[in-house]
């Protein structure tokens, strides 16, 4: 399962503008896994930098959500508000089981309501749809090509709509080691899993 994969890792975010230069970056150190009545739980200490590498700030947020949910939260960790103090996640979807399913990899809808902080929206509820999901084998790793698509709404109007290409990448054991999030504007951000 996804969560405890990252459980006790750390998470590395750089942002690139549209012609490649670095903008800021965080670094995630993602908390050993708590559990309690139904939910996961899990402390994430964040450090900000700014693109010289230089220390801006650092803050703790906590991140929990219900048994059944844990598998989006790779998807959501790289949009967490850092202003937020602690993000709860209430999901739903008529066809979301597996966020990696390597012998299944459909298009996956799921509407995700925060209770704190998400996209800088609070009180939001989004819609993630993970679509033109195509999987490769190579040399020992996999990768996931896919399509993003984030809407966002605060008080029942979309506040926010965010579009990415997204490629993955797995080790042979399933460990996902990185991600890179191409905007439509051409900027990017990459995310990598580091043990």
């Amino acid at each position: 399962m996804l969560i405890e994969q990252l459980s006790g890792r750390t998470v590395i975010r750089e942002n690139f503008d549209s012609d490649g230069n670095i903008v800021s970056k965080q670094h995630f150190q993602i908390g050993e896994i708590q559990q309690s009545q139904g939910m996961y739980e899990i402390e994430i200490n964040v450090e900000l930098f700014n693109e010289n590498g230089e220390f801006e700030n650092k803050y703790s947020t906590f991140f929990q959500c219900d048994y059944d949910e844990v598998s989006i939260m790779v998807v959501i960790i790289p949009f967490l508000n850092p202003k937020s103090k602690k993000t709860i996640v209430n999901s739903k979807s008529a066809n979301f089981v597996k966020l990696y399913n390597f012998d299944n990899l459909e298009d996956i809808e799921v509407e995700i309501s925060f209770e704190s902080g998400f996209l800088k929206v609070f009180g939001s509820k989004s819609i993630i749809r993970l679509y033109n999901r195509t999987f490769l084998s190579e040399a020992g790793k996999y990768e996931i090509q896919s399509k993003l698509s984030i809407k966002a709404y605060a008080f029942g109007l979309r506040v926010k709509n965010l579009d990415y290409e997204v490629v993955e990448i797995f080790e042979n054991n399933n460990l996902l080691i990185s991600q890179i999030f191409i905007n439509s504007d051409g900027s990017y951000f990459s995310m990598r899993y580091i043990d």
